[in-house]
C-alpha cells in the first residue's frame, strides 16, 4: 500500500516498508527531518482555518523540536496520513472561501510582474542565457483581495507591453525550444487578514519546458514539478527565485531572443489557490506561524 504523503517529508510517497527508513529519527538527521516535515505541513495547510481541529493541531504543531523513537514517530505519521486523507473527502466551511484560479494575464492576473522599466537588466540576462536571482515581493502584488496564495503549477511568461499578438506568438514559438529552471529558495511569504507571515523551508529546483502538449502538460519536466503539480499545495510564489533559461533542442538559440530584451515584461504565472476576503478571516494564526513585520509605505 502506498501512502500518498505529498506533504511529507520531501514531496515523496511513502510505503509501509520504507516509511521508517525515510523518516528515521536518529540524532541530528532525525531532528532535521522532523522540522522539514512540519515546515512542509505548515506550508501546505497554511492559514486554512477550520481544517485545523484540535487533533491535527496537536499532531502537526509544537513537536518539531522533539525526538521520538521509531514506533512513536511511525504512529504519528500514520495518524497524519489518516487526517490528510479524511480532509480530502470532507467538506469544510472554509471550502467556500478557498478558490482555485489561473494566475496569468488572461485570467486573474499573474502572481507577480517584473516590469521592464525596473528589471530590464534581469530580463536581458535571462534572454541571454544567464541565471538571475529575483524577488517576488508579496507587498507589491496585484491580488489585494486574495489571502494565503499558494501554487501547484509555476512558470514565467515574457509578455509584450504594449500588447503585440503577432510578435508575442513569434517569441512564444522561439521559447518552445528552451526549458526553464526555477529554484524556489525556501522562504515562503503569505498575506492573511492584512498581516504577513513567513514559513521557512528548503529550496526546490523546478524544471519544465515552455512547450506544452495537447493536454496542457509541459515537457520536459522534473519530478519536483510533477509532484508539486499533482499533489497538495505547499509553496508560496512570493519568495526569492533563481531563474535560468536552458537549451532544449537544436533549434534553441539565445541570439534569437536578444532582440526582445527591451520590449517585454517578465510575469510569474501558474495555477494556484487562495482564500478570498470574507468575514471569516478571524483565525488567530500567530500561534502557528511567525508574523513577518513589514513597514508598508
Amino acid at each position: 500500500m502506498v501512502f500518498p504523503l505529498t506533504n511529507l517529508p520531501v514531496l515523496c510517497s511513502l510505503s509501509d516498508d520504507n516509511i521508517l527508513e525515510t523518516i528515521r529519527p536518529t540524532h541530528s538527521i532525525g531532528q532535521i527531518g522532523q522540522k522539514r516535515k512540519i515546515s512542509l505541513y505548515k506550508s501546505d495547510k497554511c492559514l486554512i482555518e477550520d481544517k485545523y481541529n484540535d487533533e491535527s493541531s496537536q499532531l502537526f504543531f509544537g513537536w518539531e523540536n522533539k525526538t521520538y523513537n521509531q514506533e512513536r514517530l511511525e504512529q504519528k505519521i500514520r495518524t497524519m496520513h489518516s487526517i490528510v486523507q479524511k480532509r480530502k473527502i470532507t467538506l469544510y466551511k472554509s471550502d467556500e472561501c478557498l478558490i482555485k484560479d489561473k494566475f496569468n494575464a488572461e485570467f486573474s492576473q499573474p502572481f507577480f510582474v517584473w516590469e521592464n522599466k525596473t528589471y530590464s537588466q534581469e530580463i536581458s540576462k535571462l534572454l541571454n542565457g544567464e541565471e538571475v536571482t529575483i524577488y517576488a515581493d508579496i507587498t507589491k502584488n496585484e491580488h489585494i483581495d486574495k489571502n494565503a496564495i499558494k501554487f501547484n503549477e509555476i512558470g514565467i511568461k515574457f509578455r509584450f507591453k504594449p500588447e503585440d499578438k503577432a510578435e508575442q506568438n513569434i517569441l512564444d514559438n522561439e521559447l518552445n525550444n528552451f526549458k526553464l529552471s526555477m529554484c524556489h529558495l525556501g522562504d515562503s511569504y503569505y498575506k492573511y487578514n492584512d498581516k504577513f507571515y513567513i514559513i521557512r523551508n528548503t529550496k526546490y529546483n523546478i524544471i519544465c519546458g515552455f512547450k506544452k502538449d495537447s493536454d496542457g502538460e509541459s515537457f520536459p519536466r522534473n519530478e519536483i514539478y510533477t509532484k508539486i503539480k499533482n499533489g497538495e499545495l505547499m509553496l508560496s510564489p512570493y519568495t526569492m527565485w533563481k531563474i535560468k533559461l536552458e537549451l532544449y533542442n537544436d533549434d534553441a538559440n539565445f541570439s534569437k531572443l536578444k532582440k526582445y530584451e527591451k520590449v517585454v515584461d517578465l510575469e510569474l504565472v501558474g495555477l494556484g489557490k487562495y482564500i478570498q476576503n470574507s468575514n471569516d478571516l478571524s483565525r488567530k494564526v500567530e500561534n502557528y506561524y511567525n508574523e513577518y513585520k513589514i513597514d508598508l509605505p
